[in-house]
């Protein structure tokens, strides 16, 4: 259990580095602004703030979650299978950087919607919320304790916590929506988001194509394992933008060095 419980830590820090970075940043420039427009009830600019946040922050969160679905087991052993460690040890941790990769979309996006309630000066909502989200997780990672193999338990226990962001992201909407009045901006959203994923899905196949290809070709190489993850991380980086423009997201211009 230890060594489970440091794989999954090692794990959530790798795979909530792009949050992090970006929708952090996002809400902590937005939600001045937000709190202003409650002050004023201009809840429609609300609306428009976190709609906004949440399909620019989706351009590198959604193709981030996909990479650590296509190139995990890779990641973790160019991170972590060096010194005494070899391969066979990190690819457990591998497996729970692709659950928790998918995760990081719901999770990001229910961080987002939480300054909403702040933004209402409402903290006891997010906190009912949370109650909600680590009941469910401690409820699946209990199942996935007693009904998985030991070898899937902690992988198991990452896809757990996925899903409970998962469930927790429906009920936040759900209570945002009411706070709000029906007013957000779902349809666009949801538009967006499905653009992105449909992209991000076919460039990180297609990534993964190029590193197997490239591991299978360089497999005596020493350098094998950086440049197949550097092969198929650039081809996956170009194709999804490339069919971000053909798929007319706009809000891919809202991230520096792309037009």
């Amino acid at each position: 259990m230890r060594c489970g419980s440091c794989s999954s830590t090692r794990a959530t820090r790798v795979t909530t580095l792009p949050q992090a970075i970006v929708t952090v940043t996002l809400v902590t420039a937005l939600l001045p602004h937000m709190s202003r427009a409650v002050i004023e009830q201009r809840i429609s600019d609300l609306r428009a703030d976190l709609s906004r946040a949440l399909r620019v922050s989706g351009v590198v969160i959604v193709p981030a979650a996909f990479a650590f679905l296509a190139f995990g087991p890779r990641i973790a052993r160019l991170l972590f299978a060096h010194g005494t460690t070899d391969v066979a040890a990190v690819l457990p941790l591998g497996h729970m950087l692709q659950a928790f990769g998918l995760g990081l979309i719901p999770f990001s996006a229910q961080y987002l919607f939480l300054r909403g309630f702040y933004a209402f000066d409402d903290t006891r909502t997010p906190f009912h919320l949370s109650l909600w989200i680590s009941g469910t997780n401690i409820a699946l990672a209990t199942a996935c304790h007693l009904l998985l193999p030991p070898r899937w338990a902690v992988t198991g226990m990452a896809a757990a916590y996925a899903l409970s962001y998962g469930i927790g992201l429906i009920l936040t909407v759900l209570r945002l929506r009411r706070r709000t009045q029906g007013l957000l901006d779902g349809r666009r959203i949801c538009r967006t988001y499905g653009k992105l994923t449909a992209a991000a899905a076919l460039a990180g196949a297609a990534g993964w194509l190029v590193a197997a290809g490239c591991t299978n070709g360089l497999a005596a190489h020493f350098r094998a394992p950086i440049l197949s993850l550097a092969a198929g991380g650039l081809t996956m980086a170009l194709l999804f933008v490339l069919l971000a423009r053909l798929l007319r997201i706009g809000e891919l211009r809202a991230v520096p060095g792309v037009r």
